[in-house]
Order: C-alpha cells, then sequence, then structure tokens
C-alpha cells in the first residue's frame, strides 16, 4: 500500500541538478557585483515571444512595429519545421500562408508554414486543402504539426524562473529577452556566434554592445561536494 505523503516540497522545487546551476550563477553574480559596479542584469528568458507570434496582427504595442517585427514568428517556424518546407521536404525559407490572406487567412502561427519558392508559387492563391487535394498523405501530417501545442515555446525553464526571482533580490534590474531577438541583436551588429557574444546581446539592451576587443572570463564549474546523507565503505555497509 501506498505510504502517507509526509514529505513535502516547497513549490517551484528543483532536482539538486537544476539547483545546482541557480546556485552557481548566483554565486559568480554576488562575486562580480562584490568588485564592480554592476547596475543590471539581462537574462534570456525563452526561446521565442509567443505574443509576437499568437498575435502578430496586433496593433498599439510598440514592439509590434519595431525591427523584430516578424522575425520571432519565421525563427519558430524554421525551429518547428527544421528549415524544410511543409510540401515537399527541399529546403524552405518562404513563409507560407496554409489560407491565403485574400481568403481571409491570417498572420497567426497556426496559419503559417515553411515553404521553398517552388511550391509557393505553385500553391498560389489556393488554399492548403485545395493544393494537396490529391496528397492526402501530406495534408494531414500538415495539420498534425500544426495541431502540436505551443507548450514548447511557452514553456519557461524553471531554472531561469528562479534566476529571475532570485536575481530581482540584488536590487537591480533585471530585463528579459527571447533567443530569437538574441540572435537578431548579434546579427544585426555582424558578430560571430559564441556563448559569451549571445550572452552581451540578450534583450533591448542587446542591440548596442561592443564586445571587442573583450575577452570572455572562461569558468569551469565544479561540484560541490555529496549531498548524500549517509554513504557506504567498500563493503556496502552504511557509514
Amino acid at each position: 500500500p501506498a505510504r502517507f505523503l509526509n514529505r513535502t516540497r516547497q513549490a517551484g522545487w528543483l532536482p539538486p541538478s537544476l539547483m545546482h546551476r541557480v546556485l552557481t550563477t548566483l554565486s559568480w553574480a554576488r562575486k562580480i557585483d562584490r568588485f564592480t559596479m554592476m547596475d543590471s542584469f539581462s537574462l534570456e528568458l525563452v526561446n521565442f515571444d509567443t505574443q509576437k507570434m499568437e498575435t502578430p496582427d496586433i496593433r498599439g504595442v510598440e514592439y509590434q512595429k519595431g525591427t523584430l517585427l516578424g522575425t520571432e514568428i519565421r525563427a519558430y517556424l524554421l525551429n518547428k519545421w527544421d528549415g524544410l518546407c511543409a510540401y515537399c521536404g527541399k529546403e524552405g525559407r518562404e513563409v507560407e500562408h496554409l489560407t491565403p490572406r485574400s481568403r481571409g487567412g491570417t498572420n497567426r502561427i497556426s496559419n503559417l508554414v515553411l515553404s521553398c519558392q517552388a511550391c509557393n508559387e505553385a500553391k498560389g492563391s489556393r488554399s492548403v486543402d485545395e493544393f494537396l487535394a490529391k496528397r492526402p498523405a501530406v495534408l494531414k501530417r500538415i495539420q498534425a504539426q500544426q495541431r502540436a501545442s505551443l507548450h514548447d515555446a511557452a514553456a519557461v525553464n524553471a531554472t531561469k524562473t528562479w534566476l529571475v526571482r532570485e536575481l530581482r533580490r540584488f536590487g537591480s534590474p533585471v530585463e528579459t529577452g527571447s533567443g530569437a531577438q538574441t540572435a537578431f541583436n548579434r546579427a544585426q551588429q555582424g558578430y560571430d556566434k559564441a556563448h559569451w557574444t549571445d550572452a552581451a546581446c540578450v534583450g533591448d539592451s542587446g542591440a548596442a554592445v561592443a564586445v571587442h576587443p573583450l575577452q570572455p572570463l572562461l569558468i569551469k564549474s565544479m561540484g560541490r561536494g555529496n549531498r548524500q546523507m549517509c554513504g557506504t565503505d567498500r563493503y556496502g555497509f552504511p557509514a
């Protein structure tokens, strides 16, 4: 029979393997804060900004009209469709409307796929049902993939949620950004892909940063002992 549940965990509990990452980052944040004039934090919170993907037609929101307009959507589609055309499986770079705008289609992510130029031109103003009428298997696959939840994009990494909360305790502003925004900022400034240059390009403040001739400080993360309450000797007896 099941035991009485007498072991409780605090809300937002993290397993030790993940909590270690949070504690290591906070430890270095304290060290840097102690010896530098650090006045803010920038944290990459999610891969994609679902607000930009779900409501791309919205107006009156400043970022919808800025340079990031469409960037989140394109980045998500490249990720979801592996950079391949939804119709033929070849390399695809065109953002394709399943239901054309001329027939009432929207710019919502649920109506968009990737396609190659040839398929884009062949489909024209037809709906996806009409275009794939003789290829029901392809139509079924596309519809199944389109029904897949945005949960993978919306889910916030648990360690980053902890980090945002703990970094705010420093009393300095904490800005957050998405991975697509980081990549956009880095590409706009012509920097090579690297972890430390990505870190410098996070958030709105990462749109204009100078990373050269800086050199990154490489930190090797080490273990902090053993959480095990009771070990064993070489014979397997409790020690």
